[in-house]
Formats: C-alpha cells, sequence, structure tokens
C-alpha cells in the first residue's frame, strides 16, 4: 500500500523534518561534534592507559569572573585520576600570563579568575607540597587574578602531569596536554 501526499503536504513534511533534525544536531546528545558545555580536552597514553585532561569554563554568577575546571581521567580504566600535580601554562598570543604548580588529591583542579588589565597574574590560596605548588582547599578557594580572559581573543592552556595516582609518583612523559578557550 502507497501513501501519496500533496507536494504542499511533502513540502510541510519535509520542513518539519528538517527543523527536528536541526535541533537534535543543537542539542548535547546528539551532537558529535563538540564535547559538553564546550569544554576542551586531549589525551596521551601512560603506562598502557589512556589519560585525558579536560579544560571547561565552569557558569558563574559574576558576568566578568570565570571559573575554570580542569580535570583528568584514565579513559582506559573509566575512573579520575588521583594525586595530580599539575605543571600550567596559560598565554595568549605566545604571550605567558600564568606558569605554576597546582596539586589536586581528586584530579579536578577548580580556580576563580578575576580579570584585569594588569602585567602579571597573581594567585590566591594556600601553597604546600612539592614545588610549592597551589593547592584544592576547602577552607580557601584558588583564585588568580591578572591578565587571564581581560580581553578577547584565545586563552591557550598548555598542561603537563608531574604526578598522578600517588603524590610521590613523579611522571616526566605526560606533557603536551594543550587547550584553548576562546572569549
Amino acid at each position: 500500500m502507497t501513501v501519496k501526499f500533496s507536494y504542499k503536504k511533502q513540502a510541510t513534511l519535509g520542513i518539519i523534518g528538517i527543523v527536528i533534525l536541526l535541533l537534535a544536531i543543537e542539542t548535547d546528545v546528539f551532537n558529535t561534534f563538540q564535547t559538553k558545555n564546550g569544554e576542551n580536552l586531549t589525551s596521551l597514553l601512560y603506562d598502557n592507559r589512556e589519560i585525558i585532561v579536560t579544560v571547561e569554563l565552569l557558569p558563574t554568577n559574576v558576568s566578568d569572573n570565570k571559573k575554570v575546571k580542569i580535570s583528568t581521567y584514565d579513559n582506559t580504566n573509566k575512573e579520575d585520576v588521583q594525586n595530580v600535580t599539575y605543571f600550567l601554562a596559560i598565554s595568549k598570543n605566545n604571550e605567558n600570563l600564568l606558569r605554576e604548580y597546582f596539586f589536586t588529591k581528586d584530579g579536578i583542579l577548580i580556580f576563580d579568575v578575576f580579570p584585569e588589565d594588569s602585567n602579571q597574574a597573581q594567585i590566591f590560596g594556600e601553597q604546600q607540597y612539592d614545588h610549592n605548588a597551589y593547592v584544592m582547599s576547602d577552607v580557601t578557594p584558588l583564585q588568580v587574578k591578572g591578565p587571564i580572559f581581560s580581553k578577547d581573543g584565545t586563552y591557550a592552556f598548555d598542561i603537563e602531569l608531574r604526578t598522578i595516582d600517588d603524590p610521590k609518583n613523579w611522571v616526566f612523559s605526560l606533557s603536551g596536554f594543550h587547550s584553548e578557550i576562546n572569549i
């Protein structure tokens, strides 16, 4: 049995189909070309494990201030990597804006950015651990004040992992994680 539609009905059904397809492409569920929330991720192999580092901007209530989340995930074992020391370099137009060590027990680094037109970034938070790294703390949130996100453009995040799994497990082969955030 064949169902025939008039040309007007065919055109209407075609337009409805295209609209549904466009709406599906715009949702994160169907979009395979972007990651959720516009996050950037890169991966490297270490000890037969695919290690993924993700950089993303989190939503904030204050329009000028930003919140950055960097996380490390073991894609092979499907778990967050623990006890991560990050060496984080942030630059814009090949100009270094920040180069510093950060440590987090759960592998998730979150810090607030307060953009201001200045020459140097200042970090506020607890420092301890090897390399005098800034640490994630329930008491004192990590804050960065300075030229990061102070002007529109592309900000490069170059990340090296110096410890993973255990604070005493030093690694030097996990360099080259790169992400960019456009403001």
